[in-house]
């Protein structure tokens, strides 16, 4: 009798210790895998958001922004992670499409070469984006891949072909698709709202702002 017990003693020993090895395996592993996990998440971030930046301040133009007649901006981006196509199109208060890059008129070109800080157009060049005479609903679409994009490219070529290429609802359509559940995050997609005036002083009125703010989709 005292020898069953000693063995039932021992195999129950044994068993704790079979456990806790297993489970000290189990969570190893947990830990590996959530690693993994982390890795593949880092290794498909999608190519870094741009920045529309104000020459007169050096601040970013965010979203619901007051912009104004004659002032003068720059766009920033990084491309930390991958190589990196960026396109960028703006549609002005009265509706007209105009490519801001890739363009030809811009020293930098496509694709972004990985592991730069990009400012465009380039501090050694003369040229400067700026915000026209026509007031009202200024929008920015921004979008940066990790692939050429060829349908914006072939947009970009036609709007280059055609100076008064209006901003059609397909090519609006097209442009916000990119920021619909689910995209790849290969691409990044930015929407930004400004709301033009023609000088820094003048007042917005609320039905303006109201317009902005159903375009953005959000308050300012």
């Amino acid at each position: 009798m005292f020898k069953k017990m000693i063995n039932l003693f021992m195999i129950l020993g044994l068993f704790v210790v079979v456990s806790g090895i297993v489970m000290a395996d189990s969570d190893d592993l947990g830990s590996d895998k959530n690693q993994d996990t982390n890795l593949t998440f880092a290794s498909k971030r999608g190519p870094a958001p741009i920045q529309f930046v104000a020459l007169e301040n050096k601040q970013n133009i965010t979203d619901l922004e007051e912009v104004h007649t004659g002032l003068q901006y720059v766009i920033k981006t990084n491309t930390l992670e991958s190589d990196t196509y960026l396109y960028v199109f703006n549609i002005s208060p009265n509706k007209k499409l105009k490519v801001l890059f890739p363009s030809k008129e811009i020293d930098v070109k496509n694709p972004l070469v990985r592991g730069n800080k990009y400012t465009i157009p380039s501090e050694d060049s003369d040229e400067t984006f700026e915000f026209d005479s026509k007031k009202g609903i200024e929008i920015m679409y921004a979008i940066t891949s990790k692939k050429p994009v060829r349908k914006l490219e072939y947009y970009a070529r036609m709007a280059e072909k055609k100076k008064n290429y209006y901003a059609s609802k397909k090519i609006k359509r097209y442009l916000e698709s990119f920021g619909a559940p689910g995209k790849s995050v290969a691409q990044h997609y930015s929407k930004l709202v400004f709301i033009h005036k023609a000088t820094a002083k003048e007042e917005v009125s609320k039905k303006l702002l109201k317009r902005a703010e159903k375009e953005s989709g959000s308050k300012k």
